[in-house]
Formats: C-alpha cells, sequence, structure tokens
C-alpha cells in the first residue's frame, strides 16, 4: 500500500473518530437536556391538569346548576316544593354533590341537602346577587378542591329564586388524562424522532464525510499516483514527462522538478549508455552493442550476415611503433569498413552496422544478407581495403585480415552462437594463409566439439600416466646414431590415440603446454641422462621449447634445475627454439639464450628459413646450430629452388661456425644431396621413426612402433614438440 493510500485511511479513520465522538456527545447531550427537561414538563403537566380539571368541574356544575334551575322553575310551577324537593333529592344523590339548595327570591331556604358535619352554603346576599346580575356564576373553592356555582330560577316574566350546588372537583377527569397522556406521547415522538433525525444525520454526515474524503485523498493522491507511474516508466528506461498545469501548486512543483530530473537522468543514461556500447578507440559500437543488437535481430528470426574481421600481424605494429601508433591503425582500419559497408548498403540501412569487439577484432554486421556471392565479394573487399598501406606520422603500417562469416539463423540462432561461428570460420581462414576468408560450415562445429573433448581429456592425460616420450633419431654425416630428438605421445584411455598435431594445438590453446613441456623435459632429460649405445657413445638430446613460454624465466629454471638432477652432460642436450618466440621480445629472448648457453646446454634455431628475419636473428643471437625447416628438404632434388636455398643456407651457417641439422629426410637421394654439401646432421623417416630408446645397438635400427601407436605421416604433422 503506498504511503498516500496508508495517510487516506488515517484520515478516514481519524475523521471517523473525531464525527463519532462528536455525534456521540451530541446524542448524549441531547438526550441529558430531554431527561432533565421531563420533570418540568410533568410539573406543567400537573398544573395544566389541576386547571383542566377545575374548568371541567366548573363547567360542568354551572350547566348542572342551569339545567337544574329550569327543571325546578317548572317543578315550582307545575308541583310546587314537594316538586322541588324530589327534584334536590335526586341530585343529591351524585356522591360527588356535597350541597344543593334552592333559595327564594328574599334568601330562604326552600329546599336543601347537604352534610350535616359542615356547612357548604354560599356566603352571599342572594338579593344582592340577584340585583347585579341575572346569569348564572359559579367559583373554585380557595383549596381547589371544591367547585360552587348558582343559577336564577325564573319564572314567566322574573326571577324566582336561586339554585345552588357545590361539589367535590373530581380526581378522575378524562380530559385531563388524555390530555396529559397527549402531552407525554407527543413528548415521546418528538424525543424519539429527535433522537432518530439526529442518527440518520450523523449517519449520513459520516457517509457524506467518506465520499469528501475519499475524493479529497483521491484529488490529493492524483499528482503522487502520477508521479509512482512516472518513476515506475523511468525505471523501465522509457521517457516520461509529466503536465506541470494540473492539480495544486505543489503537485506541480513536484512535476516540475520530475521532468527536471528525468531530463538529467536521461541525458546521463544517453551518456552511460554511448560509455557502455562504444568503442572508446574508434568511436564504433562495441561488443555489448553488437550483441544487443543481434539479440534484437535473431529475437525476431530476422536474416542477418556477420563477418568478423581480425587484423593479421597487429601485434608487431604495437611491438615496433607502440601503441598509440597501433590505436591510429585501427581508428583508420575502423574507417576503410565503414567506407566498405557504405558502398555496399548503396544509401545506408539501419540495421547495418561496423563494430569493435576488443583487440584487433572488428565485425560487420549486414541485414538482410545479400546473396552468397555478393557476400563473399564484400568480405574479399574488407580484405583488400584493410591490406593497403596506412601511413601514420610519415610511416608505412601494413596490417593484413582475415574474415570469417556466419549467417543467421541458418548458422546461429543465438547471438553468442552467431558470433563463435564466425570467429571459427575467421581461424579457419587464418589456418589457409591470413588475408583470406571463410564461411562457416557445420564441418567447423564438428572440429570444435572434437577440441572440446581433446581439451577435456587431455588436463588428465600426465596424471593417468597416458603420455609418453618416444625418440627419433637424429644421424651424422657418417650415418651414424649422434643424438635422438625427444617427440611426445599420447594415448587416452577413451578417445584412443591421438595425433600430436591434434592435441599439441589444443595444450597451446588451453594454456597446458608448459606442463607438458616440463614433463617431457623432465622424462626425457632422466632417460637420456643413463643411455648409451653399445659401443659406450652417450648421445645427445634434442627437445623442442614452446613458443608459449620459452620467455618465462620459470621454465628455464627449470628446465636447468632438470639438467642438474639428472646429472646428464649439459653440452649433450641441445634445446630447439623457434624463430617466433624470439619475435615477442628480441631482448629478454637474447639473455634467456645466453644463460642456457652459460650453463653448457647447446641453442638451435628451429624451422630456420621460415621467418621474418632469419638472417639478422643468426647475426645477433649467440647460437650454436640451426633446423633447416622440412619444407626444403622435401624439394631435394626436385625443386632447383629448394636445392639452392638448402646449399646456401648450410654454406651460410657454416661460414657463422653453427651446425646444421637437416629434418624431414625420407630419400636416399636427399640424404645424398645433404651429406654432399657437409649437413652436420640428418633426420627423417629414412632413417627410423619416433619409438622408444632401443635396449641396445643391435636393435636401434629395427625398433617398431608399439601396437597401439599408428604410423604418422611426416608431411601431415609440424614438427612441433615432435610431431615428425
Amino acid at each position: 500500500m503506498s504511503w498516500y493510500n496508508r495517510l487516506t485511511v488515517r484520515v478516514c479513520a481519524l475523521l471517523f473518530g473525531l464525527l463519532i465522538v462528536v455525534f456521540g456527545l451530541l446524542g448524549t447531550f441531547v438526550d441529558y437536556s430531554l431527561t432533565s427537561q421531563l420533570p418540568t414538563l410533568q410539573k406543567y403537566l400537573d398544573e395544566g391538569r389541576a386547571m383542566t380539571l377545575g374548568n371541567e368541574s366548573a363547567r360542568s356544575t354551572l350547566d348542572t346548576a342551569t339545567v337544574t334551575a329550569q327543571v325546578i322553575a317548572d317543578a315550582m310551577e307545575n308541583g310546587g316544593l314537594p316538586a322541588v324537593e324530589r327534584v334536590v333529592a335526586s341530585i343529591a344523590m351524585d356522591p360527588w354533590i356535597r350541597q344543593v339548595s334552592v333559595y327564594g327570591t328574599e334568601g330562604q331556604v326552600l329546599a336543601e341537602v347537604r352534610p350535616a358535619n359542615k356547612d357548604y352554603s354560599l356566603d352571599f346576599d342572594v338579593s344582592a346577587a340577584f340585583r347585579r346580575t341575572q346569569v348564572p356564576l359559579h367559583r373554585v373553592g380557595d383549596d381547589g378542591r371544591d367547585i360552587s356555582a348558582w343559577a336564577p330560577i325564573w319564572g314567566a316574566e322574573r326571577s324566582i329564586g336561586a339554585f345552588y350546588i357545590n361539589r367535590v372537583v373530581r380526581e378522575h377527569s378524562f380530559t385531563a388524562d388524555t390530555v396529559e397522556e397527549q402531552v407525554l406521547q407527543v413528548w415521546n415522538d418528538l424525543s424519539s424522532s429527535l433522537m432518530n433525525g439526529f442518527t440518520r444525520g450523523g449517519g449520513l454526515a459520516l457517509l457524506v464525510t467518506m465520499l469528501a474524503v475519499l475524493q479529497l485523498s483521491r484529488e490529493i493522491s492524483r499528482p503522487y499516483r502520477r508521479l509512482e507511474t512516472a518513476f515506475d516508466s523511468l525505471g523501465r528506461g522509457r521517457r516520461v514527462r509529466l503536465r506541470t498545469n494540473e492539480g495544486p501548486s505543489e503537485a506541480r512543483r513536484l512535476s516540475d522538478r520530475f521532468n527536471i530530473m528525468a531530463g538529467a537522468l536521461e541525458t546521463a543514461n544517453d551518456k552511460i549508455r554511448e560509455l557502455a556500447f562504444t568503442d572508446t578507440v574508434t568511436g564504433l559500437p562495441n561488443r555489448a552493442a553488437v550483441m544487443e543488437r543481434l539479440d534484437e535481430l535473431l529475437s525476431k528470426e530476422a536474416e542477418a550476415a556477420l563477418l568478423f574481421v581480425d587484423l593479421d600481424d597487429f601485434k608487431r605494429v604495437n611491438d615496433v611503433f607502440g601503441h598509440e601508433v597501433g590505436d591510429l591503425t585501427l581508428v583508420e582500419v575502423a574507417r576503410r569498413l565503414r567506407g566498405i559497408l557504405r558502398q555496399n548498403t548503396r544509401g545506408g540501412r539501419p540495421m547495418d552496422m561496423v563494430a569493435r569487439l576488443g583487440g584487433d577484432e572488428f565485425v560487420v554486421l549486414i541485414t538482410p544478407p545479400p546473396p552468397k556471392e555478393a557476400l563473399q565479394s564484400i568480405a574479399d573487399r574488407l580484405i583488400r581495403s584493410v591490406c593497403d598501406v596506412i601511413e601514420i606520422e610519415n610511416r608505412d603500417i601494413f596490417v593484413g585480415a582475415s574474415v570469417g562469416v556466419a549467417v543467421a539463423p541458418h548458422q546461429g540462432t543465438r547471438a553468442d552462437t552467431l558470433l563463435r561461428h564466425a570467429d571459427m570460420a575467421m581461424y579457419e581462414a587464418k589456418s589457409h594463409g591470413k588475408r583470406q576468408h571463410a564461411v562457416f560450415d557445420q564441418a567447423l562445429e564438428t572440429d570444435a566439439r572434437r577440441m572440446a573433448l581433446v581439451e577435456r581429456h587431455l588436463r588428465t592425460a600426465i596424471d593417468n600416466n597416458e603420455l609418453r616420450v618416444e625418440y627419433q633419431p637424429i644421424m651424422d654425416g657418417g650415418e651414424r646414431r649422434a643424438g635422438y630428438e625427444a617427440l611426445v605421445r599420447w594415448t587416452s584411455a577413451e578417445l584412443g590415440p591421438i595425433s600430436p598435431g591434434e592435441f599439441i594445438p589444443v595444450a597451446e590453446a588451453y594454456g597446458m603446454i608448459e606442463a607438458i613441456d616440463h614433463w617431457i623435459a623432465k622424462t626425457a632429460i632422466h632417460e637420456m641422462a643413463a643411455y648409451v649405445d653399445e659401443d659406450g657413445f652417450a648421445p645427445f638430446l634434442s627437445l623442442n621449447m614452446s613458443g608459449h613460454h620459452f620467455l618465462a624465466g620459470t621454465f628455464t629454471d627449470d628446465l636447468l634445475e632438470i639438467v642438474l638432477e639428472s646429472g646428464i652432460e649439459p653440452s649433450r642436450l641441445h634445446v630447439e627454439i623457434t624463430e617466433t618466440a624470439i619475435l615477442q621480445d628480441e631482448t629478454v629472448a637474447l639473455g634467456i639464450v645466453r644463460r642456457i648457453r652459460s650453463a653448457g646446454v647447446k641453442v638451435f634455431l628451429d624451422d630456420f628459413g621460415t621467418g621474418y628475419s632469419s638472417l639478422s636473428h643468426l647475426a645477433n643471437f649467440e647460437l650454436d646450430g640451426i633446423k633447416i625447416d622440412v619444407s626444403f628438404v622435401r624439394g631435394i632434388p626436385d625443386n632447383p629452388g629448394s636445392v639452392s636455398l638448402t646449399s646456401g643456407l648450410i654454406a651460410l651457417a657454416h661460414n657463422l661456425e653453427l651446425e646444421v641439422v637437416a629434418e624431414g629426410v625420407e630419400l636416399p637421394v636427399q640424404a645424398d644431396f645433404l651429406k654432399a654439401e657437409g649437413c652436420d646432421y640428418l633426420q627423417g623417416w629414412l632413417y627410423a621413426k619416433a619409438a622408444p630408446l632401443p635396449v641396445h645397438a643391435g636393435n636401434a635400427a629395427s625398433t617398431s612402433h608399439p601396437a597401439d601407436v599408428p604410423e604418422v605421416d611426416a608431411q601431415s604433422e609440424p614438427l612441433l614438440h615432435g610431431n615428425a
């Protein structure tokens, strides 16, 4: 219940209580007043009763005297005195009659009846009375208890006497009783009507008051209800304005203040939304804006094409030119992407957008999506636009772009799913050499699920003793086993044998490669430390070091500690590093190389000839040797370019006093050429595949793979972590 409703209830209850108290007190006062006046009314009734009784008896007595005087006159004329006495005697039979007398003209008593113990005779001069008037008279006694009346007795032409009667006032008079009853009834009716009217009036007053309070409450609470509704709508993100020309002045002021507050809040919300949904570097919509737009589109089952654009080699821009130039590069890329989108939309469509997800990742959203050919053409134009030289502060910046395409709802009905599928397609494009585009298909989803399955089981592979180290021989110029490269193999208890080309990228992507490298180094170094062949020769051990943690000082510390623990001669350990690892931070990498070599361990540059500036690295880094990439060896002898490059690399390395290892040797002609060019070491399937260390020299050349380890095609696997 809102506060103003509670206020209304309280006001109503208070007013009702006050009205009940007032009407109760007023009713009590009226009832008390009526009750207190009842004795006075009774007094007046008693007095009126007495007067009524007296008047009634007086009229009755006077009428009796008048009529009896006529009867006596007839009796005197017709029957004489006896007749008069009979009339008087009959009248005196009334129990209320106290005296009946007939007087003559001289005042003498002609006939009379009265009690013997009291004289009720009228004490006045009859003849004088006759002389004063000739009408009947009456008189009430001094105590009001008796009435006397007399009337003249008329003859033919003159008064012949007087009739006197005295009677007691009757205590039970019908008229007096009737009047008293009527007066009391009127009083009671008046009191009852007054109280009933008062009660009805009080109830009506309460009803009117309640209706008035409710109406007043509605009028008072209307502005606050509007405010409450407005606040609720404002809380739901709607734009609300209240009228300021209605209601009392206080309500108008509140509405005015609300409008000011709502305007300020909307401005702040717009600013917050702009900050929350805008990339601060490029001014493009950010990831949150993209997800909101996708949710909106997909909730309506609309069709949309999502192009995931990832810049190639952008990290090098930050490393070489600094982050400020990197940010300016991102701004220019954003401008170019918007330009391509405007060209595509031919005037622009409201649902098309370019956004930056973060880092060097952009997305382009087009709805409705164009045909497949047009969509691929847009992706190509995006790539070409990004790949064009970018001039910033008199510098030429070169970046590339890889694009992944996913179309809704066919390739995703949820925003996160569609974005993930476009991301997967982008990585597919990168895997084919970058600066390309790829469209998502279900095979990528299958690969992703397989990758997730491999990742889940790989996390427990070391604890479950599912990993093992196998060794591929490295031959010297005389085709003697001079060393072995340690290669990791994995046979899952549930998935079976897993190729290194499959699980090594998973380990690198999910942060497990350092633990695996540590396990390989510890296992291989301890095994090789005690190993000698049948001639008593101790071969060297070649270990790959992942570029993901080469620069981590902890791994270098762990490696040197393992060397000390195992007791292996440090010069027997060859550590292979890639040029990619060196490029991450050349200063730190140079310090780590020097530290490893100072401990007596040799350092070789792996995959030589495929990097960006291999010759400068050979000049700047103090290395012990190089490992020629398999792509050069496979071109021998049919590819003249491979032959010339391989020969030149061997000569260059020897001029720098570096040893040379050629990997991927599969044909005798390749081995003959490399030996003729003076290559120091040869490695490949021509000599042996990876296997456990031979027990003795006699079976070294014929060591077979365990039954559960499948043959791996060297041409289909990279050499990283022994995928040879």
